[in-house]
């Protein structure tokens, strides 16, 4: 009886590497799957989910002398909004806000090796000087928190129900109407509104669906302008039955978005005769690649350029969001007319590349880079040159009659 040979090691070898290889891909897809499954709940979370901005107090008052006009700020670890305000406190010199239980200062300058403690100039704006031990904490808005004073609160039938805006009067009839960015409020605009309201613009800045005391957002997420456009409608025609005979639009961050998608969309947009943008978010993708590509793992290693394609793929599938109708810079033919865009070149959110490229692709746009600027921080950066260009820009649509 005839006993077959055994099989010969060598043709053992090519089924055992590729066992191995279908094993490493298998597990090399699992893995991505996972980590982009993973990072697209990072999108819907930070990016698409309307959350209220924060004002958070993550330090303590540890000296404060009214006479000089100084107080001393120590952090308190593991506080909420630390990291960045500690940023924004110890980086470029800037203005910036700072706010306790009972009043609000402005406050300029740096303090590059704070210590344990930042030292802060200060100017009392509103209430009384805050105690030793009171929790504190800064804000780039440079205003009190709300619709306060020189504010006032109007409302204004929307698409979804009733919307609050901050309103100042003038004396034209050029309107500014402002959009804020996802998680701000209408007085990130109280930088801005000044140079509108000296030049004689009635000044109003919108909530719109998904902001606090709002409709809510469809499904509770932003949609970076292919939403909440409607909204500005609203008040745009708002501000026409209210006596606008022109309307100069203003965006910051997904307030220009919410610009840009208002151009686009809108049946009649002719009353808008200008357009303001301050770090406009004109890609969501190229937002979300920009996030991604700061992300940075032990020894130097960033998030895998395939993780966060699975990523975006997997967000449209899972959260309904279409990628396209959040791009304002691939077909920029609603922008035909003067447009004038700010834009800080340390901008960790938004990148300032979208800026970049589109103000390439129409003669009518201009942008104005501010060095070492972070998101929407143009103003606080250098206030003076930020006002004098807004005036300047501003100044020929400001009409009195």
């Amino acid at each position: 009886m005839l006993v077959a040979p055994a099989p010969s090691p060598r043709r053992r070898w090519p089924r055992r590497l590729a066992a191995l290889l279908a094993a490493f891909v298998v597990l090399n897809l699992v893995a991505l799957v996972g980590a982009s499954w993973y990072y697209s709940d990072r999108i819907e979370s930070d990016a698409l989910r309307a959350v209220p901005g924060a004002w958070d107090r993550p330090f303590t008052v540890s000296a404060v002398d009214p006479a000089a006009g100084t107080i001393s700020l120590s952090p308190v670890a593991g506080s909420p909004g630390l990291a960045w305000q500690e940023r924004d406190l110890t980086g470029i010199a800037m203005v910036e806000g700072l706010h306790w239980e009972g009043g609000f200062a402005l406050s300029q300058g740096t303090d590059s090796d704070p210590g344990p403690s930042v030292l802060r100039q200060a100017r009392l704006t509103e209430g009384t000087w805050p105690a030793v031990g009171a929790p504190i904490g800064a804000h780039t808005f440079a205003h009190p928190h709300g619709i306060t004073t020189p504010w006032q609160q109007v409302t204004f039938p929307g698409p979804e129900g009733p919307l609050e805006a901050a309103f100042q009067p003038g004396t034209g009839a050029t309107w500014l109407v402002a959009a804020h960015g996802k998680g701000a409020e209408p007085n990130e605009f109280s930088r801005m509104a000044p140079v509108a309201v000296g030049l004689g613009m009635p000044t109003l800045a919108i909530r719109y669906r998904g902001d606090v005391d709002s409709p809510p957002a469809d499904k509770g997420r932003v949609g970076f302008g292919s939403t909440e456009w409607p909204d500005l409608d609203a008040a745009v025609r708002y501000a026409v039955a209210h006596g606008a005979e022109h309307v100069v639009l203003m965006g910051a961050s997904m307030g220009g978005a919410i610009v840009a998608s208002y151009l686009r969309h809108a049946k009649d947009t002719s009353v808008v005769t200008a357009v303001v943008l301050d770090s406009p978010a004109l890609s969501l993708q190229r937002t979300v690649e920009w996030g991604a590509a700061q992300i940075a793992f032990p020894g130097g290693l960033s998030l895998p350029a395939p993780v966060t394609w699975g990523a975006e793929r997997l967000t449209s599938w899972r959260f309904g969001l279409d990628w396209h109708a959040t791009d304002y810079v691939s077909d920029t033919r609603w922008a035909d007319r003067p447009t004038l865009v700010f834009h800080g070149d340390a901008d960790t959110t938004v990148p300032i590349a979208t800026s970049r490229e589109f103000a390439a692709a129409d003669p009518q746009v201009r942008l104005i880079e501010t060095p070492g600027a972070e998101h929407v921080a143009s103003w606080n950066v250098d206030p003076r040159r930020y006002e004098n260009a807004l005036r300047e820009f501003l100044a020929p649509f400001a009409s009195t009659s």
